[in-house]
């Protein structure tokens, strides 16, 4: 008789080791051959997944970087930080390309679909709520090595407020048309992006939602 041969291959972990303080973030490239971690030791590294080489770092930040994204074409770095700053870097280089400053710390951070906008989420303090800003990126930034800074908007198109507690995680929706954000006040909440305005809330967990993950078309939120 014919014995069906089953394979057992073995996963190897690979540990990779680089921050001096705990990791606050991970976060893959769209093609999975690089991975990118964020730290509170105020640094950026990038990583090969094959092997877990350590590829380069990013610094810039002055404190906890909170979240990062990365372009589609895996050329740009945006990052979020508890230093009030949103900063986008070139990728091969690690150069910091762009700084925007905001009012509060930096929360989380998302590229749109096309990237030519991106959103940050700002903490509540000294009389500012929790915030979820959009902003407009200059193509250039993203796409050419010759950038003129004065291209490139410093101020929000728009604030969406709403969240009663700390703002943990921002992304958006399928084609943009929304953001869809988390919170410590327990609540899953999406956000018209032309308008500003609430179209769901969801009381979802008994405690602070950390984490918001949306499924490849865009239509299902974990």
């Amino acid at each position: 008789s014919n014995h069906a041969h089953t394979s057992h291959a073995t996963m190897r972990p690979i540990m990779l080791t680089g921050h001096e303080r705990p990791i606050t973030c991970v976060r893959y490239n769209h093609d999975g051959y690089l991975l990118f971690t964020a730290s509170k030791d105020k640094m950026i590294t990038m990583w090969r997944t094959d092997n877990g080489e350590r590829m380069g770092i990013f610094k810039g930040h002055n404190g906890v970087v909170w979240q990062v994204d990365v372009s589609r074409d895996s050329t740009r770095l945006i990052s979020a930080g508890g230093d009030e700053n949103v900063r986008i870097w070139d990728v091969q280089s690690g150069t910091l390309l762009w700084s925007i400053e905001h009012p509060t710390a930096v929360r989380a951070v998302s590229l749109a679909l096309g990237e030519r906008q991106f959103l940050s989420c700002t903490d509540s303090t000294f009389g500012y709520q929790p915030a979820i800003n959009l902003y407009d990126v200059a193509e250039d930034l993203m796409t050419s090595k010759s950038f003129d800074p004065r291209e490139q908007t410093t101020q929000p198109k728009m604030k969406i407020l709403g969240h009663d507690k700390r703002i943990t995680d921002c992304k958006w929706g399928p084609l943009n048309a929304t953001v869809i954000s988390c919170s410590e006040d327990k609540t899953v909440r999406q956000w018209d992006t032309e308008t500003g305005r609430l179209i769901l809330k969801i009381d979802a967990h008994d405690g602070t939602v950390n984490h918001i993950r949306t499924a490849y078309n865009g239509h299902c939120v974990l």
